[in-house]
């Protein structure tokens, strides 16, 4: 198993319908039988900032309990946002479906 960091994917090459080889942004080729590709989610917060809400230590929209913002008319749910971890009790960012769903349904 490699794991390559820093140098993006430009394309596969396949021969029928599989691929076969996958190609970097630097040129370099790499035979394959299985690729697993792993993206950060890093949120687009200016909006947020330009409105003044707080933004968290982790890097989200802080909300409460409720989704609101430190903007009581405003709401937030999803990837942006930052949350009180249940477990461990600290603010922190968790950009998966499940998760921003819920928060949908508790912002309303």
């Amino acid at each position: 198993i490699d794991v390559i960091v820093g140098d993006g994917i430009s394309g596969f090459r396949q021969q029928g319908e599989l691929a076969q080889e996958i190609e970097l942004e630097s040129g370099r080729r790499i035979p394959m039988d299985l690729a697993i590709l792993s993206i950060g989610v890093r949120p687009e917060l200016r909006l947020a900032q330009e409105a003044g809400l707080v933004i968290g230590t982790s890097g989200g929209i802080q909300v409460n309990e409720r989704q609101q913002t430190s903007d009581p008319d405003i709401y937030a749910a999803g990837d942006a946002v930052e949350t009180i971890h249940l477990v461990t009790g600290t603010r922190t960012r968790i950009p998966l479906a499940g998760p921003a769903n819920k928060q949908g349904r508790v912002a309303g």
